[in-house]
Formats: structure tokens, sequence, C-alpha cells
């Protein structure tokens, strides 16, 4: 067969066709040279964003920063309040360690005071100056622990640190109306605490038993 009849082979109902070279393949790259030059054009495209796209990203990476930020001081107040009420809370411990102790201790006084009174034989003098000494020693003692003496003759009665057990009649007119005119018991307070309020007597006026 000549070379003319292979050549009309080649075409087909008048459509040209590649010519293939030897061997009957085309090669491979030749194929994928248009599909790689489109998907470099469009890495390049996606690659180069606009002045906007980077201005968005600007934003938003300013509004996490902002976000964190703000956790940030929240947990750091948060951590500076718990650490204070904690200070605070080993602090009163620390001051109210002994309350159970002194209050223990109270009635002691008490004693003391009721036997300094009951005491007045001359002939006991000597001793009762002795009890004195002791007494004054441990209140000296234990007020440095901060045990204090309440004791509000002339002030204003107070609920919370004193305890009305008798009144004192006077004069609707007269200023003392609402004070204390004399402590029965002396109360006592520990630092800031009340262990004991005091037992007193009250100024009231007399018009106001009358009605009564």
């Amino acid at each position: 067969m000549s070379d003319n009849q292979d050549e009309e082979k080649l075409s087909l109902d008048g459509e040209e066709t590649q010519k293939l070279p030897p061997g009957g393949e085309l090669d491979a790259s030749e194929e994928e040279i248009p599909d790689q030059q489109a998907t470099e054009n469009e890495a390049s495209t996606q690659a180069e964003p606009t002045g906007e796209d980077l201005h968005q990203q600007l934003q938003q990476l300013r509004q996490e920063y902002d976000k964190e930020h703000d956790l940030y001081l929240r947990a750091a107040a948060e951590l500076r309040n718990y650490k204070r009420r904690v200070a605070q809370q080993q602090a009163q411990q620390m001051q109210y360690a002994h309350e159970s102790l002194l209050s223990q201790l109270i009635p002691i006084l008490d004693h003391f005071q009721l036997a300094l009174q009951a005491s007045t034989d001359e002939s006991a003098a000597e001793m009762i100056s002795g009890v004195q000494m002791v007494y004054e020693q441990l209140m000296n003692t234990l007020e440095q622990f901060g045990l204090q003496p309440i004791e509000p003759v002339g002030e204003t009665f107070d609920p919370q640190h004193h305890e009305a057990v008798e009144r004192h009649l006077v004069a609707a007119d007269d200023p003392a109306v609402g004070t204390v005119t004399e402590v029965l018991r002396p109360g006592y307070r520990l630092h800031q605490r009340v262990l004991r309020p005091a037992e007193v007597k009250v100024a009231v006026p007399e018009d106001a038993t009358e009605e009564e």
C-alpha cells in the first residue's frame, strides 16, 4: 500500500485528525499545559488580596484582640478580688482566734469584781489589795489580746452593745432620757465583736411608765 493511501485513512468523513507521532500517543506533558496555566492564573488571582480585604482582616483581628483582652482584664480583676477576700478572711481569723478562750475567762473577771465589792472588812485590806493587783494584771493581759470592757455610763443606750435590765425614772425634760445611768454588769467585746453585752440601767421619762 502506498504512502498516500495511508494518509487518506487518517481522515474520517472529511475531518482532519492530528497526526500521531511515532508510537501513536501524545506526550502527557503537552496535554496538561493548558490546565496548569489555568491553575497558576487562578492561584495568582487568589494570592493578591485587595486593600478592602486587608482592611476587613485587620478589623477582624482587632475585634478578636479586644475580646481576648477584655477576658484577660476580667480574669485579672476576679483574681485580685479573690486574693483580697482571702487576705481579709485570714486577717479576721487571726484577729478573733482567741474569742473562745476570752469568752470563758469573762466569768472569772466577774468573780474578781464581786470579791472586791464584797470585801469591806478593814482587816482584809491587804488581801483586797492583792486581789486587786491580780485582777488588774489579768485584765491588762486580756486587753493585749483585744478584749475591751463595755462600760457605757452616760452613753446613749445601744441595743447592740447594751442590755437594759432596769429603768431609772427621770423627768420628761431631763437630758439623761435614753442614756445609760448605771452598769450592773460590764460587757466585753473582742475588737469590734461583742462577746457579751453590758447589763445596764436606762433613764426613761416618768410619764412613759404612767402610760403603760
